[in-house]
């Protein structure tokens, strides 16, 4: 059983009153997260910060602890507590935070919580490379949180505690390509993930020109996949208005390549 998008649409527009109606109506649908993305009427209140709702659904035996997402916002699973905090929604946040939220190894790692996350690598340090078990669409750990938080730090201490970078490359480089963050795509490619594994979709969507110039360097290439003569999709992205920051050179990576660069990053340490 899954929850209807417009069920969720009614906790995230504030209505509290169907919310009410719909909890003693479809009591059972008060936990009862959506296919794939995992959303709950709570994780929809909490993202737009209405806190009577939070309220109501936390008092009513609303789980704070189930996470969701959408996919081109946090890439991750979330909690209600982080996805308010994402989207500054602080009185939801600080209310959700009062209930006891379970600050977990991912949560930590998403939010950047350095001593909460050094204590979880130095009691359990196999949980480190652990699926999260909510996830059903594909393989993430606490470093894709840790990449999807911006947390360069949180992610230095993943890796340098034994996280796993390589068989994990393709989507922990699609999230730092689509955050734009350079300084977290370096620190993966210092710890064994191959640059020729990043997605060139995911490359031109970071809208920064000194990603497009890098991955392209390093041999990242584009599947045309269409009929007209050097045309790809890459190419049709960084001519819209949406990737305007793009200029000649990088154009020049898309449709022409460029000879891998032998420049790699200084590697980090493990233990």
């Amino acid at each position: 059983m899954q929850i209807p998008g417009k069920t969720l649409k009614i906790a995230a527009k504030g209505d509290l009153g169907a919310v009410k109606a719909l909890r003693h109506d479809e009591p059972r649908l008060l936990n009862t997260a959506s296919n794939g993305h995992n959303r709950t009427l709570l994780w929809a209140a909490a993202r737009g910060g209405k806190l009577p709702v939070v309220e109501c659904l936390v008092e009513n035996g609303a789980d704070v602890n189930i996470p969701g997402r959408y996919r081109y916002e946090t890439f991750v699973l979330v909690k209600p507590y982080s996805i308010a905090v994402t989207k500054k929604r602080y009185q939801a946040a600080e209310y959700l935070l009062k209930n006891d939220p379970e600050i977990d190894l991912y949560t930590a790692a998403y939010l950047g919580w350095m001593d909460v996350l050094e204590t979880w690598v130095e009691k359990r340090p196999t949980s480190i490379n652990q699926h999260q078990p909510e996830e059903t669409i594909g393989q993430v750990t606490a470093l894709h949180h840790a990449v999807s938080g911006r947390h360069v730090e949180a992610a230095r201490l993943l890796i340098e505690a034994g996280a796993e970078v390589a068989t994990h490359a393709p989507l922990l480089f699609d999230i730092a390509c689509r955050r734009a963050r350079m300084d977290l795509i370096e620190l993966l490619v210092a710890t064994d993930a191959d640059p020729v594994q990043a997605d060139a979709f995911s490359v031109v969507h970071s809208n920064d020109p000194a990603i497009i110039d890098y991955f392209f360097s390093q041999g990242c290439t584009v599947d045309g996949g269409l009929t007209s003569p050097g045309v790809t999709r890459a190419s049709i992205l960084v001519g819209s208005k949406h990737y305007s920051n793009v200029g000649p050179m990088s154009m020049n990576r898309i449709n022409e390549g460029a000879p891998r660069s032998t420049t790699q990053p200084e590697p980090v340490s493990r233990k």
